[in-house]
């Protein structure tokens, strides 16, 4: 059998969504200091943030993979961080031997 690690980064987007602001802040010039404020088209005043299912311990950890959580959201980790992940595993299994 072969196996590996496999690293993600993981987010709760729940709370996350276009419908909920009225205004979005466009930068100008590449300048995060100079906005402009644009119109949402995709606002929704009766918009609501959906329930915390039951399992939630208000922290992205193992229960939202377990529960198959609709409001996880999982990337690969960058090839830096993938290499620094190694590193550290690595100095893990030397210090236990």
């Amino acid at each position: 059998m072969n196996w590996g690690h496999l690293f993600l980064e993981s987010y709760c987007c729940r709370k996350m969504t276009i419908k909920k602001d009225k205004y979005f802040y466009r930068v100008i010039d590449g300048d995060f200091n100079k906005t402009e404020k644009v119109l949402n088209s995709n606002y929704d005043p009766k918009y609501r943030t959906p329930r915390k299912p039951k399992y939630c311990k208000d922290k992205v950890c193992y229960t939202c993979w377990e529960n198959n959580c609709p409001h996880l959201a999982t990337v690969p980790v960058g090839k830096e961080e993938h290499q620094m992940f190694m590193k550290a595993w690595d100095k893990f299994v030397e210090y236990k031997e």
